[in-house]
Formats: structure tokens, sequence, C-alpha cells
């Protein structure tokens, strides 16, 4: 659904809550797409409002995929690719609520340039109700290291997909 048809409301950090009916009482639970001058520049799907599950994002000049990552309850959370407008990837990263924890940073040739990993013993910037297991349940599926070798051998032909299959 385009979100011009739904009606919003805004969460604590300014994001969208999408809407079925004026009042915003009946939340929209679905697929949205967002367009800037007649062209998609997002995609996400919904759960009662929230964005929730896969999101992707475009450059609005070229079109091409700018961002796609795992989202819940309106924030960045999982695993997340960010692309060149040429295509080619600048990064990979693991995300716990818009916290960017881990990542792998590629030049516009597909050189590695950049790698940042938490330490274990380092508490992630959290309340202290936060559940540390978390970041090693995502290290665990989304193994990085793995991920970055299979960028480097297999350059412009890295299938991303097989990561965002729910």
């Amino acid at each position: 659904m385009n979100t011009n048809e739904l009606y919003e409301l805004h969460d604590r950090n300014d994001e969208s809550i999408y809407f079925l009916d004026k009042a915003c009482t009946m939340p929209y639970t679905g697929h949205i797409e967002e367009y800037f001058k007649g062209q998609l520049s997002m995609e996400s799907d919904v759960v009662e409002g929230y964005r929730d599950g896969i999101c992707k994002e475009y450059y609005d000049d070229t079109h091409t995929l700018e961002l796609i990552g795992g989202i819940k309850d309106n924030m960045a959370n999982g695993f997340h690719i960010e692309f060149y407008e040429s295509g080619r990837i600048r990064s990979i990263s693991l995300v716990v609520n818009n916290c960017f924890f881990d990542s792998y940073d590629y030049d516009e040739e597909g050189k590695l340039t950049l790698v940042e990993i938490w330490p274990n013993d380092k508490r992630l910037p959290f309340g202290p109700d936060f559940d540390q297991s978390i970041i090693s349940k995502l290290r665990q599926k989304y193994n990085l290291a793995e991920i970055n070798e299979e960028i480097l051998r297999d350059g412009q032909d890295f299938s991303y997909e097989k990561y965002f299959r729910e």
C-alpha cells in the first residue's frame, strides 16, 4: 500500500506509525511503499502500524537499492547491507535498536577498508535490562567474516537475497 493512502502518527524517534483511519485508532499491517517524484524510494513490512521485517530504501536519483535490512518496531535490527549508487556494497553491519555494533566497510572498487567489531566484554549502550545474548545470536546467524569472504570472492555477483529470507 502506498503510504499516501494511510494516516500517520510519529513515535518517540519521529518515525511514522501507520493507520487505516483518520482518527489513528486502526493500525495498519501489511506492506507499504513510499514514492519520491513518482519513483519507489522505500518499501517495508508493517505490523500493527510499525515497520517490522525487511526494509529497502532506494536512491532518489538512480532508483537503485541503497539499503536493505531488518527492522523491528521502527528501529534497525538485524543484518544490514548498504550499497553505493553503482550497486557495489558499501557496508555490511549488525544492528540492534539503531545501534550498529559490527560492520565491514568497502570502497567503490569493492576493497575492504574498515572492520569494526564491538568487543564482547563491552556492553552496548542500552539500559541494564538489555539482553546481551541478542548480540551473540545475531553474530551466529550472520557471520560477518564469512559474508565478507563471499563478498570479496564473488564481487558484483554476491547474492545477498539469501540473508533476508524469514
